[in-house]
């Protein structure tokens, strides 16, 4: 909190300074995901989703009962290369997208999850999407101070 206030006082009336801020300061208190965290909660999230996915797909308190015990052994694919657009294959795709380091790729893919999956899926994507926030932040007060520090010169 108190370095972004610092950070705040030196160009107090810079819109963009203040935005990034506002966003830096939405998860001061709570702090924001790691890359790290991200990769390592994200097999459980998916298969959470795959799984919700199936049980909702289920006819019946029987198949939904064998979905149910089918997702206590998962096998997912983490290639990239499965087709189609179930649960298994969007979080595979997203998996090997994350993996390749391009997040925000990896999130427009899981926007084509089925309702029971994507619900499954919302808090690891909220985590998901803090990180990218605080990044975009972080960026623009790096353009930002190079730019402040830059026309300083003139």
């Amino acid at each position: 909190g108190d370095h972004l206030e610092a950070t705040r006082s030196l160009a107090p009336a810079d819109p963009d300074v203040t935005q990034a801020l506002d966003t830096l300061g939405g998860d001061a208190e709570s702090g924001v995901a790691t890359r790290d965290k991200l990769a390592a909660t994200m097999p459980d999230a998916f298969a959470t989703a795959v799984e919700a996915e199936q049980v909702a797909q289920a006819d019946g308190w029987v198949d939904q009962t064998l979905a149910k015990l089918e997702g206590l052994v998962t096998v997912r694919r983490t290639d990239g290369q499965v087709e189609g657009d179930g649960a298994d294959a969007v979080t595979s795709r997203a998996e090997a997208l994350f993996e390749g380091g391009d997040l925000k790729a990896a999130m427009a893919e899981l926007d084509s999850l089925s309702q029971p999956a994507a619900e499954a899926l919302a808090d690891w994507r909220a985590r998901a999407e803090s990180y990218l926030a605080a990044h975009d932040a972080l960026d623009d007060l790096r353009s930002r101070a190079v730019a402040l520090v830059g026309g300083a010169g003139n």
